[in-house]
């Protein structure tokens, strides 16, 4: 059968820069005080916002500590369990500027087996020795520990240190982050994080646009996609704490152009509906049923954006764009299935037989295998990589949609 020519993804704007050093300089450059980080936490009633000049500030400024008063150096792991608190983005920025390995920690898991350098909520503060690193954060307005403790309050000390730090020696291929999905420990360089970028531009993000972060951010799905939204030149709206209704109230008081949730939470997200006019759309970190997906749209209507979901794949190697034709989506209803959407620029989706060979045509089942620079630089256990792909496990096809591009059902 011959295979038709396809016709895929490639954003307009593609997110150039040789390391993270250098993004912040062009972000701070052309946004210095426009907002790009907002917290919200129903809980405490706390609002915090940092605009990029101020943001750029602290980062530099855990930067700074992080080197000089615990000795991080390019590759050191810094475990980081912050609970979704509006400190969990600038230690990640700031290891990415040194060079470190942020190694995240949801505070709900077990510790990982790491000493060393430690910023944590307070709420896990007694899982540490004396003698170790560790800064508090607490819910305390700023982020001051809410108890004594025996370690510094990280948003106190770091105040001490310079506000300017740049590393030319860190390179795209230092590892940025490491977290764990399941059972599975996943590690991801400054280059995958690019590519989420660009992969979020693919999707329909555009530079400006505000982001609610609707779940807990040291989630890893979450994770990722703020460390995109960064790298697309988006601003990021941090919810901690909030239930589906304040969701919708908090979208409309800070004009988000989309909420970003698990596949998990959409139904009541969807039944709690109450969509401003500045939305544009609901990204989920991962795969839909072709029912929820059209219920979803019928009861939105804003488009309702699935993603093939893998952490391990950088989550977005595969999206629902914004910009997909009407006849597309009204084929698409028709599938059977769960819709992950179509490739974004650099990602390659392939359907494998049992032999490992692709299979010889499209709408064929096989597994699932991902590559290109959204897949983890490292997985295990167990290993998945080979040299072209990870091999996923699960079971999909690829089908020919009307405008010309693959589409990835899962089975």
């Amino acid at each position: 059968m011959k295979i038709p020519a396809v016709i895929r993804l490639g954003a307009t704007q593609r997110p150039d820069a040789r390391n993270w050093s250098e993004l912040a300089a062009r972000r701070l450059a052309e946004e210095g005080s426009q907002p790009w980080l907002t917290y919200l936490d129903d809980a405490t009633g706390e609002r915090t916002e940092l605009s990029h000049a101020t943001f750029d500030n602290w980062v530099a400024k855990t930067a700074n500590m992080l080197v000089e008063d615990a000795e991080v150096d390019h590759g050191n792991p810094v475990l980081v369990a912050l609970d979704g608190h509006w400190a969990l983005p600038i230690v990640l920025h700031a290891c990415a500027r040194v060079g470190a390995v942020a190694v995240s920690w949801s505070t709900g898991e077990a510790r990982p087996a790491i000493s060393g350098v430690a910023v944590v909520h307070e709420v896990v503060a007694d899982q540490f020795d004396p003698g170790e690193h560790v800064y508090i954060v607490g819910d305390g307005m700023g982020g001051r520990p809410q108890s004594e403790r025996d370690w510094p309050a990280f948003t106190e000390d770091v105040l001490a240190y310079a506000d300017d730090y740049d590393d030319p020696d860190v390179e795209p291929d230092l590892e940025l982050v490491s977290s764990r999905a399941g059972e599975r420990e996943l590690v991801f360089d400054q280059a995958g994080a690019l590519a989420i970028g660009a992969a979020l531009l693919d999707l329909g993000v555009r530079p400006g646009d505000r982001m609610l972060l609707a779940g807990p951010a040291d989630r890893v799905d979450l994770l990722l996609v703020g460390l995109g939204a960064y790298v697309a030149g988006a601003a990021v709206a941090l919810g901690r704490r909030l239930s589906p209704e304040a969701i919708w109230r908090h979208a409309d008081q800070e004009r988000a152009a989309w909420i970003v949730t698990a596949p998990e939470a959409l139904a009541e997200l969807v039944a709690t509906a109450d969509v401003s006019a500045d939305l544009r759309g609901v990204l989920c970190t991962g795969p839909l049923s072709i029912g929820e997906w059209r219920a979803a749209r019928e009861r939105l209507r804003v488009a309702v954006c699935p993603s093939l979901g893998r952490p391990d794949a950088g989550l977005l190697s595969a999206v629902v764009p914004v910009e997909t034709v009407d006849a597309t989506l009204d084929w698409l209803a028709d599938q059977p299935g769960h819709l992950a959407g179509t490739a974004v620029s650099g990602a390659r989706l392939t359907i494998l037989q049992a032999s490992t060979q692709p299979v010889e045509q499209h709408g064929e089942t096989g597994e699932l295998g991902v590559g290109g620079p959204l897949v983890a630089s490292a997985i295990g256990p167990p290993p998945a990589l080979t040299e072209d792909a990870l091999r996923t496990g699960e079971q999909g096809s690829l089908q020919i949609g009307p405008d010309g591009r693959e589409w990835l059902l899962l089975h």
